[in-house]
Parts: C-alpha cells; sequence; structure tokens
C-alpha cells in the first residue's frame, strides 16, 4: 500500500525495516504551508502513485502550551494558525475533486494544564538521592532505587511521610487503571502528583509558567480532541468519548484491511468505524473508500 507522511512522532524510524512510500526527516522549521501543499501534491499524484494513508502534523499548539500554558493568547494564536491551514487543506482536497473520498481525522495526542516553579517539588529535598536514579519527572516521576525491595519500600514510605500533592507507589501497587507497572522499565518507586504539581530534581525546575502533560488520563484537562469526517459520516454527529487507543484499529478498517491482518499486539479495539456510521443515514460503497489521511 502506497502511504506518506509529513512528519509524525516516530516518522523516521523504520519500523520491521519498512518506511512509508514518501517521508521527510523531521524538521521544526518547515513551515505549516509547505506541509499542507506537500499533501495535496502528494494527494494529486497519478492512482498507482498516490498514498492510502497519509499522516500529517502540526506542533505549533504543543509547543505555546508547553511555553506559554495553555489559556494564553499565543495558544489561541496557534490555533488559528493551525485552522487555517486544515482550512487550505480541505480546499485543496475539494478542488482535487475527491472530497468524497477523502476521510480526514483530527486529533491531539493529549491535553495541556498549567504548571510553573511555584508548583514544582524538588525530590532531592524530601529524600537521600544517592540510593536512586530518576529516570522520568514532570507530572510523575520514576525513581530505580539500588538495594532491593526493602529498600524501595523505604523510599517510598519516606517520600509519602513529607510529599504535598502526590503519591509514592512501588511499581506493582500504581493503580491498576494506569497501566503502568508491566515492565521492568518504569521504576521500583513511581510518583504521581495531582495535576498543575510536577517533580522532579532541583536542578530541573521550570524557570517560568508554562504547560505540560501527563497527569492522569481521567481530568479532562488530559483529554485531546477527535474529529472525523469522510464518505457516511453526518455532518455534525457526536459519539462518545474516543480512546486513543482506537484510532489505530479505526483506519485499518477504514482502509480496508482484512480483519486477519490486525495488529494483535496493540492495545485499541475495532468498532469505531461502525459507531461512526450508525450517526449516519447510509452507508459508503467500498469503491468510495480509496484514500484516507
Amino acid at each position: 500500500m502506497v502511504t506518506a507522511t509529513y512528519f509524525w512522532p516516530g516518522s523516521e524510524a523504520a519500523i520491521g525495516g519498512i518506511r512509508p512510500s514518501y517521508w521527510k526527516p523531521y524538521d521544526d522549521d518547515a513551515s505549516n504551508q509547505s506541509r499542507v501543499d506537500k499533501v495535496l501534491e502528494w494527494l494529486g499524484f497519478p492512482d498507482e502513485r498516490r498514498p492510502h494513508l497519509l499522516t500529517l502534523y502540526f506542533s505549533d499548539v504543543d509547543s505555546a502550551g508547553h511555553e506559554f500554558g495553555p489559556a494564553t493568547p499565543r495558544v489561541a494564536r496557534a490555533v488559528l494558525d493551525v485552522d487555517h491551514q486544515l482550512g487550505r487543506l480541505l480546499d485543496g482536497i475539494e478542488r482535487l475533486g475527491m472530497r468524497d473520498q477523502v476521510y480526514l481525522i483530527l486529533v491531539s495526542d493529549h491535553g495541556m494544564s498549567e504548571t510553573g516553579p511555584a508548583r514544582y517539588v524538588s525530590i532531592d529535598t524530601l529524600i537521600d538521592v544517592s540510593r536512586v536514579k530518576v529516570a522520568d519527572s514532570g507530572p510523575f516521576a520514576n525513581l530505580h532505587v539500588s538495594g532491593g525491595p526493602s529498600e524501595a519500600r523505604a523510599v517510598r514510605d519516606d517520600l509519602n511521610r513529607k510529599l504535598e500533592h502526590g503519591r509514592a507507589y512501588l511499581r506493582a501497587d500504581v493503580p491498576a487503571n494506569l497501566h503502568y507497572s508491566g515492565s521492568h522499565r518504569i521504576g521500583d518507586v513511581v510518583i504521581i502528583m495531582e495535576e498543575h504539581y510536577q517533580i522532579g530534581m532541583g536542578d530541573r525546575a521550570p524557570k517560568s509558567p508554562g504547560g505540560a502533560h501527563g497527569w492522569t488520563p481521567d481530568l479532562t484537562s488530559m483529554r485531546g480532541i477527535f474529529l472525523a469526517m469522510g464518505p457516511g459520516m453526518k455532518k455534525g454527529a457526536r459519539i462518545p468519548l474516543v480512546k486513543n487507543i482506537d484510532i489505530n484499529p479505526l483506519m485499518i478498517e477504514i482502509l480496508g484491511l482484512k480483519a486477519s491482518r490486525m495488529p494483535r499486539i496493540i492495545d485499541g479495539k475495532p468498532g469505531l468505524l461502525r459507531a461512526l456510521r450508525a450517526k449516519t443515514t447510509r452507508q459508503t460503497p467500498r469503491s468510495d473508500r480509496r484514500h484516507g489521511t
């Protein structure tokens, strides 16, 4: 299947030795306009060269949210710019005469919440860090503890005696709904902070207010967006909350791949396309489902 990606997290990697038919090394300086123009160029290729799956990535909103915080004028301007480029993409698809053939799925991979120096906790002010290695920090932290299970329990207990706005867990005791205890790469001790609060080494504290993500996914502020349009989908229809892990099976179904080819190691489940079509008045002939983006 012919595919193309104008940037995507991981798009430069050869997955199983395979890369998309068309791809570019990631360049954050590439303008949004040039990205949209290239996608429209690919969509205009002759049938035998035209991608059936395209991915397109804009970093503006995420970057502005991290640097300035989510509820700021800079984020609003970034949203307007991305919205303008999406309008150019839709107009281009109309001009190519394939509006009834293309599915377009618009997502963000996470939400964003305000944070800053006043809400940062330094681990090295709570415990003796000579016995731990801090592998991750932010809304949560992974601590790899030397000395075995008893030492890990001691570190957890020391943290919980002093820590405010968060709680430390042994890896096996991390709340089950987070699905975050099944790998040896996860720390012996995991610290999970309340919304807005971050934790890490003192020398990594933020210097100014900004935004972050990575708090528990049940928070409204951590939700992303899911918008979809395409053949058989009714304009303005609303469906229940979508899990981002179900978007991969959705695209597999749209592309008409056989169920037997569905990856068995992914967490998502099929059925989202059926839910989207249940809100419509007609089914889409298979011949219409030639291209996705």
